[in-house]
């Protein structure tokens, strides 16, 4: 993985029983969740059908154990991801959400209620900052980085009732 952005997002990610990547584009995030063995469910969603076939072909080396990674059961979704833990009925411990706007990020926390999260908007940084605190979230890590020569935030937070940090 080259790209810093998501090197950044990746390295903030905890291990849990369940992970969503959200807006998952390409699979790469996912494929490190996989490769790091961070959780026992995986779903990787995105609303383009696509978008998530793009997923499912660069995940599809992980059907059986490769160089010792035991495979998470992958669950792929292709809907809102407001509406994942409804369309799957598993509630997702950490959700995973980059490159998309604030407001929709913010959308679909509270659609999720994930007991933490590693976002990364792509614009309404601050409203986001404030909409989570109100949403009852604690922000662990907000970061600015500078990846080909564009500014990234990605900010981790936490709900009270998660025991990590």
């Amino acid at each position: 993985m080259k790209q810093l952005r998501l090197q950044t997002i990746c390295s903030l990610i905890p291990k849990v029983e369940v992970i969503a990547d959200i807006g998952t584009d390409h699979g790469m995030v996912a494929e490190f969740i996989i490769k790091n063995n961070l959780c026992n469910t995986l779903i990787v969603n995105d609303i383009s059908k696509l978008s998530l076939q793009k997923a499912v072909d660069r995940l599809s080396k992980f059907d059986t154990v490769v160089a010792g990674i035991n495979r998470p059961k992958i669950i792929f979704a292709d809907c809102c991801g407001s509406e994942v833990t409804h369309k799957t009925n598993i509630q997702i411990i950490c959700a995973v959400i980059a490159g998309m706007g604030g407001k929709e990020i913010l959308k679909i926390m509270e659609g999720l209620k994930p007991q933490e999260a590693v976002l990364s908007p792509q614009k309404n940084v601050d409203i986001v900052r404030v909409e989570l605190v109100e949403m009852g979230y604690s922000i662990i890590e907000d970061l600015e980085i500078t990846d080909k020569k564009k500014r990234y935030n990605i900010i981790k937070v936490q709900t009270a009732d998660c025991n990590r940090h």
